[in-house]
């Protein structure tokens, strides 16, 4: 009698507290989307009650194992000489150690974020040990084929990765996806096995901006407009055509106009070179790697948002965008964005590159529009908070503990 009640309990409810591993080859103190969105799935689920332990690459001799906040370090190499539009560590880990680990936490769930390295650990334990097995799909992989340095083995590439993707989400019992695009990018029978998310923000770090912070540090005058941008500055940014598209709005636009760009990476003296051939590098700011924190003050000081990126899942920034009620103008040929952006309502889309321009001018030319757009993001903030995601997140969890418990 005893068992029945005990069963029935786990299958309304399966516990009330969830041991759950995140496996990752993308971690702080890296900056990307995936190592913020992995962390503040940490921070929620924490805050929820259940236990998480992050498995990541070792980057520095600063990111220790630290069992006792959650986290345990593998040691990792870079590949950033042979492939630097990737810049991605490669972990170095023995099973053995790591299935130690795990099977001390006791985990109930298994989160693997990447499909490969650290990923095909996640895959392994889980099947030997029959726990239940969620993959997020972050990046469109396939995509980072595609940029010039790799175009000659482009197909052969994109096919591979392609089939690893593929084969690796047959293993999984539930797929995490951050926009509805990429559902179609997703080969498998049961569709209701997939489940759209976006990655969750901290708006606790966008509380208390300082909007006259871009101004005063690089001394603009109060009437300059400010174009901004929150990128990592790698080929798949399409952070070329972003400086040809600001020489153009500067020669259309009779207003000063200043393009902030935030962020670190290997492009940087060739897009240096690119603005001053184009002749705008007076206007073009290089902010280089900031701390997270000082990015809110970066959203709040600006007037539009541009992005142009070739491909995103979701894009972080332009959500952080949103949270920050700064207007945006989104390029986007993949169409991962429409899911975040309504036209005339929260920003701009578009997938023509001279629509992108006239929206950046009619965005720059009419302030009524700004603060009307601005009013209408800050509305969508709860939708993005690490709350709220963590909260769907637990409830992904339980129904699929609660499905395997039956």
């Amino acid at each position: 009698m005893l068992y029945y009640v005990v069963k029935c309990c786990q299958i309304n409810n399966y516990f009330a507290t969830m041991r759950i591993i995140h496996f990752t080859n993308n971690y702080l103190p890296r900056v990307s989307g995936v190592a913020r969105a992995v962390y503040n799935y940490k921070i929620g689920l924490e805050k929820l009650g259940h236990k998480v332990l992050i498995i990541a690459p070792k980057y520095t001799r600063k990111t220790n194992t630290n069992i006792k906040k959650g986290i345990v370090r593998v040691d990792s190499i870079r590949l950033s000489g042979l492939f630097e539009s990737l810049n991605y560590p490669l972990p170095i880990y023995f099973f053995k150690k790591i299935e130690t680990i795990c099977l001390e936490f006791k985990p109930d769930i298994i989160h693997s974020h990447h499909p490969f390295f650290l990923g095909k650990i996640a895959l392994k334990f889980a099947h030997k040990y029959r726990k239940s097995l969620i993959y997020t799909y972050h990046t469109p992989y396939f995509e980072y084929f595609k940029t010039k340095r790799l175009s000659t083995f482009s197909l052969f590439l994109q096919n591979g990765v392609k089939s690893l993707i593929r084969n690796y989400i047959k293993h999984c019992d539930t797929v995490i996806v951050p926009s509805p695009i990429m559902k179609q990018n997703i080969s498998i029978k049961n569709r209701s096995q997939i489940k759209v998310l976006p990655s969750p923000i901290d708006l606790n770090v966008f509380l208390y901006p300082r909007k006259d912070f871009i101004r005063r540090k690089y001394q603009l005058k109060p009437s300059d407009l400010i174009l901004l941008t929150v990128s990592r500055l790698s080929y798949e940014k399409n952070l070329f055509f972003l400086l040809e598209a600001f020489a153009n709005v500067l020669k259309r636009l009779s207003k000063n106009v200043y393009l902030v760009i935030v962020g670190g990476g290997y492009l940087k003296s060739l897009l240096v070179i690119k603005a001053k051939k184009l002749k705008i590098d007076r206007w073009v700011i290089f902010t280089g790697q900031v701390n997270y924190t000082s990015l809110p003050h970066y959203y709040s000081g600006a007037d539009v948002f541009v992005y142009a990126g070739s491909f995103e899942s979701q894009g972080l920034t332009i959500t952080e965008a949103i949270v920050s009620g700064l207007p945006l103008v989104v390029l986007d040929k993949f169409g991962s964005a429409q899911h975040f952006v309504k036209n005339n309502e929260t920003g701009f889309l578009t997938s023509n590159k001279n629509n992108f321009i006239s929206y950046i001018i009619k965005m720059l030319n009419n302030e009524n529009l700004r603060r009307r757009i601005s009013i209408n993001q800050k509305k969508q903030q709860a939708n993005y908070s690490i709350e709220t995601i963590s909260k769907k997140l637990e409830e992904i969890y339980n129904n699929l503990l609660n499905h395997n418990a039956r």
